[in-house]
């Protein structure tokens, strides 16, 4: 099996010039399916892209963990979105940051908790979606507790991002949910969940298209690159960002040189 694997593997990491694989989960509002097609910010600005670099694109939507495995294994060329992290640019060539949105804590509107510092979440149950950056996140919360005395939180993680963790905070099954802010106020809406409400943003980050670094070539990746830093030179992704009420990345070359993005 990881003989066939590698070999589809070489057959996509010579064939890039021709179309380009991504593999997307469901995580709206930045990627998600409808009606067969690929739906959502992410999929708008890719498809700039990929006509700006000339190049026909495909989209192909698998559940989370199985989206991240065909990139890692090469059987797609990229997947997003992706939150840069350190164990994650080991491994993976990020693109330049394409939006940037935040994680936040969402809790039942009836308690009065309000996040301000870590303290506040000391022997709470949150919830989180994983395998993520998300969780990895959180995960360094819970680090950062026991580093300075602090009672940890207790993390419960669940597979999808597709509303089931704002449900159990309705049911009260954990105190916590932290969650991708946007992706939040999407399901809650889309979903038409009552009584929730976010109870303080952790921090901002951005989202990339990650690709394999063992199939996927540095020329490819600063092509790549470059393409999208000239449709930023040229505000063409503008009008994308407006319709999602998104933000732009920060393509600061200081800031790409930190995250040790190639271009």
């Amino acid at each position: 099996m990881k003989t066939i694997c590698l070999v589809i593997a070489l057959l996509f990491s010579h064939s890039v010039s021709a179309k380009i694989s991504f593999s997307y989960q469901d995580f709206a509002p930045f990627t998600y399916q409808k009606e067969g097609r690929a739906q959502g910010i992410m999929i708008d600005i890719l498809k700039l892209v990929c006509a700006e670099m000339q190049q026909q694109c495909e989209f192909k939507y698998y559940p989370n963990k199985r989206a991240k495995d065909y990139m890692a294994k090469g059987l797609v060329h990229g997947n997003l979105p992706l939150g840069w992290n350190v164990s994650r640019k080991e491994w993976i060539h990020f693109s330049v940051p394409l939006l940037t949105t935040s994680y936040s804590f969402f809790g039942l509107q009836k308690n009065d908790f309000k996040y301000t510092e870590l303290a506040d979440l000391e022997g709470l149950v949150v919830g989180v979606f994983g395998p993520s950056n998300t969780q990895f996140s959180l995960e360094k919360i819970q680090h950062k507790m026991i580093e300075q005395g602090l009672v940890p939180i207790e993390i419960d993680q669940h597979s999808n991002a597709d509303g089931k963790g704002l449900i159990k905070v309705i049911k009260e099954r954990f105190g916590l949910y932290f969650v991708n802010s946007e992706l939040a106020n999407y399901r809650i809406e889309n979903l038409q969940l009552q009584g929730l409400e976010n109870k303080g943003r952790y921090r901002s980050l951005e989202y990339h298209v990650g690709f394999a670094k063992e199939y996927i070539s540095k020329d490819f990746i600063i092509r790549f690159n470059r393409t999208v830093l000239q449709l930023y030179r040229d505000a063409a992704f503008k009008k994308i960002w407006e319709k999602w009420h998104s933000e732009a990345g920060n393509i600061d070359p200081i800031h790409l040189r930190e995250l040790e993005i190639q271009y």
